[in-house]
């Protein structure tokens, strides 16, 4: 019998199947093919569906929930060596790229350079950080502008890079403004794993243990599996 002939005398009551099979039989038996006998072979389907039944499936793999990565944060970053006027021209034109609300701070100097005219603590730049899903589609919106390509070396260490873009205003839906001028930014991608709080808390702070870390080769497959990136060299 065919499986369809089979699942539609599962389908219909013992009785008629049995006569089906029965009749299916006789047919072969009259013509010598085989020595039918309905019950053996009724039996032999049944002890068929049950291995069917028990037979063991592959073992389903769970991801550890602790080893997934994720993005901490993103900084953007704009220099501009000076404090005054030019500086908060910077400052508005990250708000205006971003367009979520929040507000940049500004960076301050380390150290003193008489030969640049900058003193300690001077303002020179300004930055602005995002979490979570902000900071998901800030990312994917930069890396339209990089054409999905990041280089090799912008990878450091732990997994964690960054790259830079000229002019803020190749991002889509964004226009120059003579207001503003042209600025160019750094863009600065950190990533984490559950678990990583415990180097920042305040109580029992401890070191992230080695084989929790991320490398730089796991850094380099987060952003072509989630970003799409295309890593050049």
């Amino acid at each position: 019998m065919t499986d369809e002939e089979i699942r539609q005398s599962e389908s219909e009551g013992p009785e008629k199947k049995a006569g089906e099979l029965a009749e299916h039989g006789k047919k072969e038996a009259a013509a010598g093919v085989i020595d039918y006998n309905p019950l053996a072979e009724e039996q032999k389907q049944i002890i068929k569906r049950r291995e069917e039944a028990h037979k063991p499936k592959p073992p389903v793999v769970k991801e550890n929930a602790m080893r997934k990565i994720v993005i901490d944060k993103v900084v953007v970053n704009v220099g501009v060596g000076e404090a005054g006027e030019r500086l908060l021209r910077a400052q508005k034109a990250i708000e205006l790229l971003i367009g979520s609300g929040q507000r940049t701070i500004q960076t301050l100097s380390n150290t003193t350079n008489k030969d640049l005219s900058i003193r300690k603590e001077m303002p020179i730049g300004c930055k602005l950080t995002l979490r979570g899903q902000d900071a998901y589609d800030f990312v994917k919106r930069a890396m339209w502008v990089k054409e999905n390509k990041i280089a090799g070396y912008s990878f450091d260490p732990e997994g964690n890079f960054s790259f830079g873009i000229q002019d803020y205003t190749t991002f889509e839906k964004m226009r120059y403004d003579p207001d503003i001028g042209i600025f160019g930014l750094d863009i600065c991608i950190s990533l984490r794993r559950p678990g990583y709080r415990i180097k920042n808390r305040k109580q029992k702070t401890k070191k992230v243990p080695l084989r929790h870390r991320i490398t730089r080769d796991e850094g380099i497959e987060f952003a072509k599996k989630e970003l799409g990136a295309v890593v050049i060299g």
